[in-house]
């Protein structure tokens, strides 16, 4: 059986009390073909620090984007957008955490109809 890349991305703003919780919830996800994106607009508050030692303890999983100045929730997500690689695509923001099972439990549902084509 093949599984498909699901890219995930998640735009952060200074959330450094949350995102490595989040980050967390998304590596130990069962479903193990994805990649993770993180963007993040401009965070002052510790928050790229954090980040940096999650892609650097998981260099093959992890991508990251660091804005120079505030752009805003749109273009960033636009940016993370325009780096995936997957087949399917989940948005979570950097104080959000994926319960575990969150990525099988949906795509095993998208492979039960293909005329799905969201979930949330």
């Amino acid at each position: 059986m093949t599984y498909p890349l699901v890219s995930i991305i998640v735009i952060t703003y200074n959330q450094s009390k949350y995102i490595a919780e989040c980050i967390e919830s998304i590596i130990s996800q069962d479903y193990l073909n994805k990649e993770i994106i993180i963007v993040d607009d401009c965070s002052n508050d510790g928050t790229q620090k954090i980040i940096n030692q999650y892609a650097k303890k998981y260099s093959g999983q992890l991508k990251t984007k660091f804005a120079k100045k505030n752009k805003g929730i749109t273009q960033n997500s636009n940016l993370g957008l325009s780096l995936c690689k997957g087949e399917y695509i989940a948005f979570t923001g950097g104080d959000d955490v994926f319960l575990p099972g969150k990525i099988s439990k949906q795509i095993d549902w998208f492979k039960e109809d293909n005329t799905r084509s969201l979930c949330g």
